[in-house]
């Protein structure tokens, strides 16, 4: 593998979540087939030669790298890549795959660049190891729109500084609405990664609501927290959605929230919406509101029969209606 150069992106990329013209970190890619253009929709470079720079499909002694915010599409059943790794340096996976289908990554490295839900009112699965190893002037992003779901069952490798970013995918602003993108992280992560999650719905001033949104049944899921309570591991932005499921129980104070703008929503989901659904928000959990820690409120503790959302409104918390009702 070449040797990597890390960079700082520029201030307009890590406040608006745009794939901007950033430098790559892979200044020396001539150890690596690279992606020479765009798959237009139909072309599946995933499993094909098709714009591969030696033409042929990915073979498992080779490394791939996608650079210069170009497009590489899934297709098909998805299946397993064949490349003995893919790294995404400012360069994007689109997943045109069948609804419901698997695409299979073993050895995937996202910096700057972006897996993308590409297709509407559908599901779509991605398998095996990522690597997250953007930062926060420059995350890792898993981008969708309204309707879309993207279930996360690859192991997540990353450090403190690492950023999970889960936003829309700016193309389909114009077509976001109330029902959420949701990105659900389906692996135990406890042992492999120590980074955090930014999630990210668009500008205040937007009305979409919790179009964007984070969801797991276990904070184990999440990786292993910050045992300090000193960064968020969970960071809501511009009125996103964190969703727990199956009993999951927010109590442990590794695994602080931070919201920034506008509000965020905390609730319980499963396949019928957002409804009671045996999650518990209490004990230890803290959200960081105006620069100081404070302790989530009006939750009885041990009570795993109610869920409430709790929304930032004249500068408080308050619990928002229609949620957390028996």
């Amino acid at each position: 593998m070449a040797n990597l150069k890390v960079f700082c992106a520029s201030a307009l990329c890590a406040t608006t979540g745009l794939v901007c013209a950033v430098p790559e970190v892979v200044t020396d890619v001539s150890g690596y087939v690279t992606l020479t253009a765009n798959d237009p929709g139909g072309t599946f470079s995933f499993n094909s030669g098709a714009n591969w720079s030696d033409g042929a499909a990915p073979s498992g002694d080779k490394d791939y790298i996608i650079q210069k915010n170009l497009v590489m599409r899934i297709g098909g059943a998805g299946g397993v890549f064949a490349g003995r790794s893919l790294t995404l340096d400012n360069g994007r996976v689109k997943t045109s795959n069948d609804d419901n289908s698997t695409a299979t990554i073993n050895d995937l490295r996202i910096y700057g660049g972006r897996l993308e839900q590409s297709t509407v009112s559908s599901t779509r699965n991605i398998d095996g190891n990522i690597h997250v190893l953007g930062t926060a002037s420059n995350p890792s992003r898993f981008s969708g729109s309204s309707g879309r779901i993207f279930r996360i069952a690859a192991a997540l490798h990353g450090m403190a500084e690492s950023v999970f970013k889960v936003m829309m995918t700016e193309e389909d602003a114009g077509s976001m609405n109330g029902t959420p993108f949701e990105c659900w992280i389906n692996r135990n992560n406890l042992a492999t990664y120590r980074g955090c999650f930014r999630v990210e719905a668009g500008t205040s001033s937007t009305g979409w609501g919790r179009s964007v949104a984070l969801c797991t049944s276990s904070l184990n899921n999440l990786g292993a927290g910050d045992p300090d309570a000193n960064t968020p591991v969970l960071t809501l932005k511009d009125r996103a959605a964190f969703y727990g499921a199956n009993a999951m129980s927010f109590a442990n104070p590794s695994y602080t929230l931070a919201i920034e703008g506008g509000a965020g929503t905390l609730g319980g989901r499963n396949a019928t919406g957002v409804e009671n659904y045996g999650v518990r928000f209490g004990g230890s959990v803290k959200i960081r509101k105006s620069g100081s820690w404070r302790d989530v409120k009006n939750v009885a503790a041990g009570d795993s029969s109610k869920n409430k959302a709790f929304v930032r409104k004249s500068n408080q918390w308050k619990v928002a209606p229609k949620i957390g009702a028996n």
